[in-house]
């Protein structure tokens, strides 16, 4: 459903925000999510690790620090 909102809605996949004062995009979360898999058991790896090239090769998502420079 989330590639679906992309025809109705503007979807900025690299927006920025700031966690614990640093620069995290969806593309950073994701990223974390995958290097700390025991902390994040509740997730499927499988499941993050297709989201995370989906977003990269259809929706040319980036880190903040890509975006930096």
């Amino acid at each position: 459903w989330l590639f679906e909102l992309d025809k109705t809605k503007k979807i900025d996949f690299n927006q920025v925000i700031y966690f614990d004062g640093y620069p995290e995009t969806i593309l950073d979360f994701l990223n974390t999510i995958l290097q700390n898999s025991y902390e994040y058991q509740q997730f499927d790896s499988i499941a993050i690790t297709e989201l995370r090239l989906k977003l990269i090769e259809d929706y040319n998502a980036k880190t903040a620090s890509q975006l930096k420079n």
